[in-house]
């Protein structure tokens, strides 16, 4: 879909949201996100999502998450201003130019936290432990070094997925969970990284040399065309789904797109990633669109295998069961390895299949969802800003719990 005589006009939406079960808990939202625009509706532009690790160990993940979108936003300007020549090993200059000072930053920034603000020392010998066992078989010089510098990242540890867009290239990098989707100019829905299983390990920018971790997506633009949309999130929101979750957010949001201005769908997605969290995972739910407004209003969508529609379709899962069963999980730490433990409730098909009917009519009904954000004045954490602190978290709470281990 070469249109010669078509202006893009890029679009940013961004939202996010405290997940229903950090808010029975009294927990501060631990997702952050932001993006970097210096000319409205024209590239480049940087878009980042993080998620803090929820569990008590991490007292301080919704800092690092924070410093997560400072540091990638940082990166990224700065790569886009001095780029490298590319050759073969892309990835590897990639991981050298923008990884690795992306993740020097992010420790700087937790460092000077760190010092300004100690924490509780009785916090710091909790954690000790853990990080001693992680590091038990490092050798070499350093080890004591890198020992201390994992003591003092640990608590801040979380996850991140960072765009980077020019009209010369698009880069997506991501270290953890979260997801990533794409609808392609010809209406395709593509991903580029495989969604990662809830019961492996999640790697963090905590990790000593995480720069290597860090998953890779570069294109040129010069060969391929941009995508009309790529939406990134974290993984409060594909974890509400049972399955499909892709073609369920794609489906949406295109038939948002199509329906509304930037404007109105700015100022509702808040409270539809309310519904998202409350219906279902009930973890923190954010989510980072980039989108070309003419494009997208072209495109037709299309799958990569027909998927028949069933009578009883498996969409947000939606009981008071299962969000009971998700509080008793989230009350747990993560092992020694950073897994998250699975949870059986999102087997329960019985559960899920009984109530999806209801509960997407409610999903998609668009009406209802703006005519019920029209009562509502005052939105929080809704706002336009082209720097780095549109990021999206509950400052009362973090206020009260003075961002320490909740007991």
């Amino acid at each position: 879909m070469n249109d010669q005589e078509r202006i893009p006009k890029w679009h940013i939406i961004t939202g996010s949201v405290q997940g229903a079960i950090h808010k029975s808990l009294v927990i501060p939202n631990q997702d952050a996100i932001g993006y970097y625009q210096d000319v409205p509706e024209q590239l480049p532009v940087i878009l980042s999502v993080a998620d803090g690790l929820g569990s008590y160990d991490f007292f301080r993940s919704d800092r690092g998450s924070r410093f997560a979108i400072q540091a990638a936003i940082e990166s990224g300007k700065n790569l886009i201003s001095d780029f490298p020549v590319l050759t073969d090993s892309f990835n590897d200059i990639i991981r050298e130019n923008f990884c690795r000072p992306f993740a020097n930053l992010w420790m700087e920034l937790v460092n000077k936290d760190h010092n300004e603000d100690p924490p509780d020392q009785t916090l710091v010998e909790s954690t000790e432990k853990k990080v001693s066992f992680f590091l038990q078989n490092t050798k070499g010089e350093d080890k004591d070094e890198r020992k201390k510098a994992f003591l003092t990242a640990y608590p801040y540890s979380t996850t991140n997925i960072t765009l980077i867009a020019t009209t010369q290239y698009l880069i997506v990098v991501q270290i953890g969970n979260g997801d990533v989707v794409m609808i392609e100019s010809d209406g395709q829905i593509t991903r580029p990284f495989l969604p990662i299983l809830q019961d492996i390990g999640v790697m963090t920018l905590a990790i000593p040399q995480c720069w290597k971790l860090f998953d890779i997506s570069y294109r040129d633009i010069h060969s391929v065309d941009l995508p009309a949309a790529i939406f990134l999130s974290t993984d409060g929101y594909s974890h509400s789904y049972e399955e499909d979750f892709e073609k369920y957010m794609a489906s949406v949001f295109h038939n948002f797109f199509l329906t509304y201005d930037k404007e109105t769908i700015q100022e509702g997605i808040n409270t539809f990633l309310d519904r998202i969290t409350n219906e279902g995972d009930g973890d923190d739910t954010t989510i980072g669109i980039l989108y070309d407004a003419p494009l997208i209003q072209k495109v037709q969508l299309s799958f990569p295998e027909d998927i028949p529609e069933q009578e009883d379709p498996v969409d947000i899962q939606s009981s008071e069961t299962q969000n009971a069963e998700k509080i008793t999980e989230s009350e747990l730490v993560c092992d020694a390895d950073f897994r998250k433990i699975p949870s059986e409730s999102r087997n329960n098909e019985e559960v899920s299949r009984g109530n999806s009917e209801e509960v997407l009519s409610s999903k998609c009904d668009l009406t209802d969802l703006f005519e019920e954000i029209s009562e509502k004045s005052d939105l929080e954490g809704v706002k336009e800003e082209s720097h780095y602190d549109n990021q999206y978290y509950e400052d009362s709470i973090n206020k009260n719990m003075n961002n320490k281990k909740v007991t």
